[in-house]
């Protein structure tokens, strides 16, 4: 079962400010929305709600414009139905804390029970963590200044454990526990505003070290090939490369799909998948498609904390006409120039004449 979800962040250093209002309590459906996290069908549904005079009228009189709430939607990707959704903050249009959610979520397991949790800050100041179920986790919300940036979730001091890094407006970086304790704290004299993390949003963000964690496709697989027969193989290596005494994060679950565009009257997605408990090269089998075409292989590996990890490469498959197409072509050329090289005229000798003059 595939799902997804919306937002991301941390807890208040000292330069929080201390007269934010805290976030009101109401109720599912009753309360005026102007910003839900990442589902924009969701606003615009209950704007339309309260359209109706009748709906109109639960409001009480309550001027919907001068409001704005944040909210986490989880959707079942294969029902296309909500899981659950998860209210955060509620304030008014014209305070200095608004209830803005303007990061992506960072999805990762915390506390390794094998359930992804949701980190999220907004731009009230707060710092959730939501669990599978959509219920806020003990210690949180934390509080910060205002939260643009997204989350960062990694093993940042090689204790084995997932830590939780976070960035408000105010140039406060802060690292904390997965239990909400604050590791450490330091202020930067610049503003940390929303970021992109990477050209391709992945399942959460990227935290790089070079030569520490992640999967690769081999150079020998990596090549131009063109695929033939029944089954081709993908190799890749398991990087991983945490300090003793804490060991890898295994086990890790390995994806390999094979993309094929749509002259291929299959299935245009390709999925072989394994576990792995001991980094290292590996290799996996997949299907070779039967028509001539080109493809994707995406490699993607989730570990034990659920940090993903991907690469990829492309292919074709039974090109190997159009190579002899090529040589049908250029033979028959280079035969001729070389016919034409031999039969020249040698140096000296009189071109033959067809006059029938004879003097």
């Amino acid at each position: 079962m595939r799902w997804c979800a919306a937002v991301a962040s941390a807890r208040s250093p000292a330069s929080a400010r201390s007269d934010r209002p805290r976030s009101h309590p109401w109720r599912r459906g009753r309360a005026p929305w102007r910003e839900g996290t990442y589902i924009i069908d969701l606003l615009g549904f209950i704007d339309r709600y309260y359209d109706n005079p009748e709906h109109a009228k639960e409001l009480e009189g309550i001027d919907i414009e001068k409001y704005v709430a944040s909210s986490i939607v989880v959707f079942n990707l294969d029902t296309r139905q909500v899981k659950w959704t998860a209210e955060l903050d509620l304030s008014t249009d014209n305070g200095t804390f608004r209830a803005h959610a303007f990061s992506s979520p960072t999805v990762v397991d915390l506390d390794g029970d094998g359930n992804m949790d949701i980190l999220v800050g907004t731009a009230y100041g707060l710092v959730y963590v939501i669990d599978h179920h959509g219920k806020v986790r003990n210690n949180f919300p934390l509080e910060m200044a205002e939260v643009h940036a997204p989350v960062i979730a990694a093993d940042i001091n090689d204790d084995g454990k997932i830590e939780i890094v976070t960035a408000d407006a105010h140039g406060n970086i802060a690292a904390w526990t997965a239990d909400g304790e604050e590791i450490w704290e330091v202020h930067l004299k610049s503003l940390i505003p929303q970021e992109w993390r990477s050209s391709n949003q992945g399942r959460n963000n990227a935290a790089y070290r070079y030569n520490r964690e992640g999967i690769y496709v081999t150079h020998g697989s990596r090549t131009f090939r063109d695929e033939e027969g029944k089954h081709f193989w993908v190799e890749f290596e398991i990087v991983d490369k945490y300090r003793i005494p804490y060991g890898n994060q295994a086990p890790y679950n390995v994806t390999v799909t094979l993309l094929v565009p749509g002259n291929y009257q299959g299935d245009r997605r390709i999925v072989v998948s394994e576990i792995y408990h001991q980094p290292g090269k590996q290799r996996m089998k997949l299907p070779t498609v039967s028509v001539r075409t080109t493809g994707t292989v995406l490699l993607e590996m989730v570990d034990k904390n659920g940090l993903y990890f991907s690469d990829e490469f492309s292919l074709t498959f039974h090109m190997h006409y159009y190579k002899l197409l090529k040589w049908l072509v250029v033979l028959p050329m280079l035969g001729m120039f070389g016919v034409l090289v031999i039969l020249r005229p040698q140096e000296g000798a009189p071109l033959p004449s067809f006059s029938r003059n004879i003097d």
